[in-house]
């Protein structure tokens, strides 16, 4: 910690973040309503209640200085985390996506494990 404290002193990364979070706000901004509309269709088409809070988190971070082709996403425990670029104020919605039907999906799988095992032979 000592040193990553002195790194960050050194490069002033306190006066960078204050230049330009506001850029990061508003991007974050504009994503806001195109990833919730998304996620609602989503839960929507699959049926799906609007969820509570059960312990498990699906985020999405945005990263303006990411390559825009490169879509991050990985699995904490329960915590599904996607890391995206926006490019002209638009993500890959159809790579978030992905990453939320697995959010989705795998508990109802791992629950009913001894089901598909039964199917294995088929």
């Amino acid at each position: 910690m000592p040193l990553l404290r002195q790194f960050g002193e050194a490069v002033d990364l306190h006066g960078i973040w204050l230049a330009v979070h506001r850029t990061y706000d508003a991007e974050a901004d504009k994503l806001h309503d195109p990833l919730s509309k998304m996620i609602v269709s989503t839960n929507f088409y699959l049926k799906m209640p609007a969820s509570t809070y059960d312990g498990r988190r699906f985020v999405v971070v945005i990263e303006p200085l990411l390559s825009p082709h490169a879509i991050n996403a990985r699995i904490y425990g329960t915590d599904y985390v996607v890391v995206v670029s926006p490019v002209n104020g638009t993500i890959r919605m159809s790579d978030v996506r992905h990453t939320y039907l697995h959010y989705l999906i795998e508990p109802l799988l791992y629950a009913r494990a001894n089901a598909v095992d039964r199917m294995q032979p088929i």
